[in-house]
């Protein structure tokens, strides 16, 4: 057999496809293909050492064999390159050269590199963040992807939101996702991180899978949730991508899609709080981008807190997320978290975008000093009638960061400045640290 038979052979025992499932057997098909100089069949070698198929985890020879099938022109064995570079795993860390070899793949038209590339330019990871260009890529990738049908005995609602073509959702056999652990457990729903098999796009994907509690009971929640996520994900590609639905073997529903495997800001404050002010202000860059999009469908989220924030391996990554409560202005009762929650909504007004820059004022002061917000108080009727009084939450760092946070946290709703407004004071402010050397924000230690 040839290298191209003997990789075909193993990518059989792998998926099971006409043989009866055996991945060790698929891992020594591979060498052997890899052997004879098939770069497709070295990246696959790579795949198993990385993720433990068929052979134990190893990865510095995922890395070794995943740099051979890149340095012969192979788009999968570059995007994989750029994946050790960026985690660091195998090799040194390097997010320039991670973004280096996705960009490279990207360029060969390797729909997961597009996908690297733009969350690299929606980051600045090893590269100057840049939300056009990541919007560019995240676009391609999608004009490129192909979804399969769901199911007729779902419900028609869900069934229209999936198979329109615009959203590229996919509907997720359960049974196609490995390596199922759990990250995170709240009141209205489980996340989990695992390895899926996109059949119908050839590739591994990590992903989250956010089980929704009882949502075989309550299928217009959950639908509500999913819908909000295609509509801004549409407008917004550089938002927190969704792939598609899938359904546990206890009926309930499951959004999968993209992972960021770092936690919540919450669970990271104090990290955080020591980070240089440059780092600090892309993750809130981050924030604020993600609440423009939600903002720009006519859409309140109501329950912006830290712990809604979520961070990938980097930590100046940041996503908004939970869109389980965000509904647009003119609906909805009071919910959330006090110390996040505006006054005009404590003494009975609607919720607004208004109201959410408040809670946007409220992380940023937990940004600046490792701490939740009224952090040891009680969250009970006294500290809502402090809040309505006027007091806030303790702010530390430069000045024109700590008057910004007191300008969203302002008692007057209107006076607020709106999430566009913000972006646009944290770019010109990232720019200025790069330009001069005498800034305000780059003199400014921790706690100062």
């Amino acid at each position: 057999m040839d290298s191209k038979q003997l990789r075909t052979l193993g990518y059989n025992y792998q998926l099971g496809f006409g043989v009866e499932k055996d991945e060790k057997k698929a891992f020594e098909y591979y060498i052997k293909a890899a052997e004879l100089g098939n770069s497709d069949a070295m990246q696959n070698v790579g795949i198993c050492y990385y993720y433990g198929i068929g052979v134990e985890i190893n990865y510095q020879k995922s890395f070794e064999y995943c740099k051979r099938s890149a340095d012969l022109g192979n788009a999968s064995g570059m995007n994989n390159v750029g994946r050790h570079y960026k985690y660091g795993n195998g090799i040194d860390q390097d997010y320039n050269k991670a973004f280096e070899y996705y960009k490279k793949s990207a360029n060969m038209g390797l729909k997961s590199a597009m996908s690297n590339a733009a969350r690299c330019y929606r980051n600045g990871i090893g590269t100057k963040r840049d939300i056009q260009s990541a919007n560019y890529w995240f676009k391609k990738r999608r004009s490129l992807l192909k979804t399969n049908k769901s199911p007729d005995t779902i419900n028609p609602e869900l069934k229209r939101i999936l198979d329109d073509e615009k959203f590229k959702l996919s509907w997720i056999d359960y049974n196609e996702c490995k390596i199922i652990r759990e990250k995170g457990k709240g009141g209205f729903a489980t996340v989990y991180s695992a390895n899926w098999f996109d059949r119908i796009n050839n590739s591994w994907r990590d992903v989250a899978l956010k089980v929704i509690h009882n949502s075989n009971e309550n299928e217009q929640e959950f639908i509500q949730e999913l819908k909000n996520y295609c509509d801004i994900g549409y407008e917004n590609p550089s938002f927190l991508n969704c792939d598609g639905v899938s359904r546990n073997n206890d009926g309930d529903y499951i959004i999968v899609m993209q992972i960021a495997g770092n936690g919540s800001l919450r669970q990271n404050l104090v990290k955080v709080s020591q980070l240089e002010w440059k780092d600090k202000l892309n993750i809130l860059n981050g924030i604020v981008i993600d609440l423009e999009s939600i903002h720009s469908q006519e859409i309140v989220h109501r329950d912006l807190h830290s712990g809604n924030i979520l961070q990938g391996s980097n930590l100046q990554t940041a996503y908004i997320t939970d869109l389980g409560l965000a509904k647009n202005e003119n609906e909805g009762k009071i919910c959330g978290i006090i110390p996040y929650i505006a006054p005009e909504v404590l003494v009975g007004q609607r919720y607004t975008k208004a109201s959410d820059i408040y809670s946007l004022g409220v992380i940023m002061t937990e940004i600046s000093t490792g701490r939740r917000a009224f952090d040891g108080i009680p969250f009970d009727d006294f500290l809502v009638s402090k809040i309505i009084d006027g007091s806030r939450p303790e702010c530390l760092g430069p000045d024109c960061y700590i008057k910004l946070a007191i300008k969203c946290m302002d008692k007057e709703f209107n006076k607020r400045p709106t999430a566009t407004e913000i972006n646009e004071i944290i770019t010109r402010w990232l720019d200025e640290i790069d330009q001069e050397d005498d800034n305000e924000i780059k003199k400014t230690n921790y706690g100062s």
